[in-house]
């Protein structure tokens, strides 16, 4: 078996010359990184518990030029507290929607994840707007085909265009930062029958991705806004999207991520371009749970407009 084979997936960098399984320490890092990153947001797109437990992601590197192995095994950290933090916080684990999930099979549906999110990517040419794809939906709704740039398809789970909708900005980015003229990364993801599935990332489509929309935002938008508050704001709503179950508010000029604190966006159907009141609570920890993101998330209990008499005393 083949180090690629070990483990749920993996993500390697391959490129002429490069002595085996060396890479330079800031690239290696960020890729790390950004590694660790994707899959904690998947995980947490999967189940809301693994938003509030503490564990470890544990990665096999070895040789081609430069690889990293998800080995799956999602670790409670048992040796930095010993093992009553271990027993106490596996108990939390099951307090929070892990009684029935599979750490492994959790693991590889973040790495499947991962890498239809770089083919999505490549693509359509570095360009990652899930309102704009061209998507044809099975019968059951819970399967997307997506047409590319040059005729071909492929299908994504209907729930992973719901998580690529709010995916950190920082994610990608830190993936990508070794890929470089004659450096491609390869991002693996093993499948239920044994096969792996892969997608290259080279130079060309690097440059597309650094050029768009999910470059980083260097703006802190609305300090204001701090996490956690209960705010009241006026804006415009501009668009409402049932299968990501979102929608943006045109606030002071910027557009701002929205999404129900509870149930369907389809109940703020009726506020669609109407200047509105939104009651809201504000997220800044959507890409990371020790960062604040750049652009706030609210998410929203209730939205009255402004504008039509008959709702005017809310939408429920």
């Amino acid at each position: 078996m083949t180090l690629k084979e070990e483990g749920v997936g993996f993500i390697s960098y391959e490129w002429e010359g490069a002595p085996s399984g060396v890479i330079d320490a800031s690239a290696g890092g960020q890729a790390l990184l950004g590694l660790d990153d994707a899959i904690r947001y998947f995980n947490r797109r999967q189940s809301p518990g693994f938003g509030v437990t503490p564990y470890e992601i544990p990665v096999l590197t070895g040789s081609g030029s430069w690889i990293a192995v998800v080995l799956g095994v999602i670790a409670i950290p048992a040796t930095a507290f010993g093992m009553a933090y271990a027993k106490k916080a596996g108990e939390k684990m099951a307090e929070k929607d892990f009684a029935n999930i599979g750490f492994r099979d959790v693991a590889s549906r973040s790495m499947d994840a991962l890498v239809k999110l770089v083919r999505l990517v490549k693509s359509k040419g570095g360009k990652l707007d899930v309102r704009k794809l061209e998507v044809t939906w099975s019968s059951d709704a819970t399967e997307a085909t997506i047409r590319t740039g040059d005729g071909d398809s492929f299908v994504v789970p209907a729930e992973y265009l719901q998580w690529y909708s709010s995916l950190p900005a920082t994610t990608l980015k830190r993936l990508t930062s070794p890929v470089a003229p004659g450096r491609r990364m390869t991002v693996g993801a093993r499948q239920s029958d044994g096969s792996i599935d892969t997608v290259s990332f080279e130079d060309r489509d690097r440059q597309l991705l650094v050029s768009n929309e999910l470059e980083m935002e260097s703006e802190f938008l609305f300090p204001e806004l701090e996490h956690g508050l209960e705010v009241v704001l006026e804006g415009i709503v501009t668009r409402g999207n049932q299968s990501t179950n979102s929608m943006g508010l045109q606030y002071q000029g910027h557009i701002l991520n929205c999404t129900p604190e509870t149930g369907s966006v389809k109940r703020f159907k009726p506020a669609l371009f109407e200047q509105c009141r939104v009651y809201a609570t504000v997220n800044r920890h959507v890409s990371s749970l020790t960062a604040l993101d750049y652009r706030p998330t609210l998410l929203v209990s209730d939205v009255v407009s402004l504008e039509s008499p008959s709702m005017q005393g809310g939408l429920f």
